[in-house]
Formats: structure tokens, sequence, C-alpha cells
């Protein structure tokens, strides 16, 4: 059997450490704090994005130079045989589509596969280990990517605590920021499934905005088919009063991760987000 490395980018929200554990590998992705550019993970960590956001440094994200990804692809085919790479949605940065355009090259066509997933924060790491399952049942990294681009979804509703950050990254339009911040008004967003994001309610409290959160979260016809998580930015106490609603009223068992660097320099400190991810079909 082919060796075949799974690849994510650091949007994806899982320490190079815990990835590591799980037999899978991490992209480290480019972020910018006040015009300095800094490697995720590598030279700049979670912990000082949320002390530049709380100090309201400019930040931003930048996808990487067809030079470095290279980089890591040449040295993962040093020790695996084919490379399944999984960026952030392409709805979100242009990182997808750089990527693919690289694997076409005669340098890794037949053997890098990039995957137009859709997905973003730690559902990447759900669809990692759906895709090393696959492996192990004997697919080939084409067969696995018709599969996965037919058949994943994952849609997710977003409170952020402020727009400050959005509003920064482009995700909203400064006026709507301001007006939000002028009347007190909490936004509900909704990642949707092509990737998008969209405002789908505005409330006067962060209370009504998680509720509305998790009528909107649990619409579904079968939520036995589906991955549940919540991922916050150091809103952890929060995020354990929606996991307890979500267990006790919708018997559902979600997960609680921590929002990283990268999705972090979009939404900012203490925003939280319910997502659901189809199962992929056996």
């Amino acid at each position: 059997m082919k060796k075949i490395a799974v690849v994510c980018d650091s949007s994806a929200d899982i320490t190079n450490e815990a990835a590591q554990q799980l037999g899978i590998h991490v992209f480290n992705m480019p972020v910018i704090v006040d015009g300095q550019e800094y490697i995720d993970s590598v030279n700049y960590t979670t912990e000082q994005l949320k002390d530049a956001l709380d100090n309201n440094c400019k930040v931003a994200t930048s996808q990487p130079s067809p030079g470095h990804i290279e980089q890591v692809w040449d040295e993962l085919l040093q020790t695996h045989d084919e490379i399944i790479f999984l960026p952030i949605s392409e709805k979100l940065s242009g990182f997808y589509s750089t990527a693919k355009m690289l694997s076409m090259t005669d340098k890794y066509r037949d053997k890098v596969e990039v995957i137009c997933s859709r997905y973003v924060a730690y559902a990447q790491v759900h669809l990692c280990l759906e895709i090393k399952q696959l492996i192990s049942e004997g697919y080939s990294i084409s067969e696995i990517a018709r599969k996965v681009e037919n058949e994943v979804v994952e849609e997710a509703i977003i409170v952020p605590y402020d727009l400050n950050t959005f509003k920064n990254s482009g995700r909203v339009s400064p006026a709507v920021a301001a007006l939000a911040g002028l009347l007190k008004i909490q936004v509900v967003l909704k990642f949707e499934e092509d990737g998008k994001i969209e405002q789908i309610d505005k409330v006067r409290t962060l209370s009504k905005a998680y509720e509305i959160m998790i009528k909107e979260a649990i619409n579904v016809e079968n939520t036995d088919d589906y991955h549940w998580g919540i991922v916050h930015s150091d809103y952890l106490e929060e995020a354990k009063k929606i996991q307890t609603k979500l267990q006790e009223l919708h018997q559902i068992n979600a997960e609680i991760h921590r929002i990283r660097t990268i999705i972090r320099a979009h939404t900012g400190n203490k925003t939280i987000a319910i997502y659901r991810i189809k199962k992929l079909k056996k």
C-alpha cells in the first residue's frame, strides 16, 4: 500500500504536536501583525495574537508563497509516495487556488491531490481523520478527492463578541461594524456549505444570540448524521454552557476546541461557533 501524507493547514486549529499524535501533518500559515510577517506556531503563538488583538494591533493573514508550498511538499515526498492536501475553504482564501495550480504541474501531477473541502477550523481535522480511514480501506487519492468534494458539508453558526476583527479582515463592512457597535447589537453569522460567511440575524444581547445560534445549528433532519463541535477564542466558560444545552436539551455531544491563530485573526477574541459536518457515506 502506498504511503500517503494527509495535510491540513494551520487554520485547522490544531497544534503540530496534537496533529502528530493523530498521524496528520500541518502546513503552518503566515500571520501579519502591524506589518511584520510571522509563521503560525513557528515564531508566533496564539497567546501573542490574543494580546495583539486586545491591544488593537493591525492583524491580517496571507497565503504562503509557491516556493514555501513546494518546500513543504518536497520534504513530505521524501518519506511518502503521495500527498492529500486540505487547505482552508477557497471562499476565505486564495491558498486553495495557488496550491491547486501547483499540484497540476509536471513535478506534482499524480503525487499531490489538493482537495476543495470548503471546511474551516477544527472541522478540517475531522475530515483528515475520515480521509485516513478511506486510505486504510484502499481508496486512491483521486477517489478520495472526488468523494470529499461531492459529499462533504460543513456549516457553522458564529457569534462574535464584537465585529472589530471581522471588519478589519474585510468580512463585514466598516459601516455595519460601526452601526452594530453604536446600537450595541450582536450579530449571528453563518458559515455556509459553499464556504461563504453571511449574516442571518442581529439581536440586542449575547444570550439571545447564543439561543439563535443553537436553534439554527440543530435545524437539520437527523442530528446523528453529523459530527458536532464548538469552537471558541478564549471564551471557554460560555462554550461549556452551550455544550451542556446541546447535550441536555438536544442529546448532541459536541466537542470543544480552541480557535487558534489563523482563524482568530479574522474572528477576534471571545468568538463562539457551533459547527456541524456531514459524515462521509461508507
